[in-house]
């Protein structure tokens, strides 16, 4: 398992804008998830909750998200993995209450202002549940489909046709390999 990255925000109370990038990455989702994410507890690190802009971030290693994609991208309906340079609000170390962003740490919380993105993607999956279904992996490219989306095809398991498994695929990708509809009645 990769290291945890230490990193603390400055002490104080104030809010300074900085840009995602080293030392951490920052993924967000509607604030509403802040209390269900605290209340499941998975995920040790504190997150910050932002109700002027209506979402809570999470600090987490680059290099983590970049190697967990399809966590995200499986999910990218309900959160945002910001970009390298993003300016976000970043509540100093002792900023725990009152209006702007602020930190929050679950219980029992050990110090951590940055999340192991495993971890971290593996809690949000979870939680944006309420949301709406993840999306499923393209048979045929590495893109994300969405359930209204997506069709069902039979898609061959050996060279010659022979032997076939079901596969979820975007309706152009199925049509540019033909791919076939699993039944007569078409895609579904």
């Amino acid at each position: 398992m990769p290291e945890l990255i230490t990193w603390s925000p400055p002490p104080g109370d104030d809010v300074t804008a900085v840009a995602v990038g080293r030392p951490w990455a920052a993924v967000s989702a509607p604030a509403r998830l802040s209390a269900e994410a605290t209340r499941l507890g998975l995920n040790h690190a504190a997150h910050i909750l932002d109700l002027d802009s209506d979402r809570c971030i999470w600090l987490t290693d680059p290099v983590d998200v970049a190697a967990t994609a399809w966590d995200w991208a499986r999910i990218s309906r309900y959160i945002t993995v910001h970009p390298a340079g993003e300016m976000l609000p970043l509540p100093h170390a002792d900023r725990r209450r009152g209006p702007g962003p602020r930190w929050v740490c679950p219980a029992p919380w050990y110090g951590d202002f940055v999340s192991r993105a495993i971890v971290l993607g593996s809690e949000l999956g979870v939680i944006t549940l309420e949301f709406g279904p993840p999306a499923c992996r393209c048979a045929v490219c590495p893109a994300p489909v969405w359930p209204e989306e997506g069709v069902t095809v039979a898609i061959p398991t050996r060279p010659g046709g022979e032997g076939r498994h079901l596969g979820c695929t975007h309706r152009a990708c199925a049509e540019r390999y033909l791919l076939g509809p699993p039944d007569a009645d078409g895609y579904r």
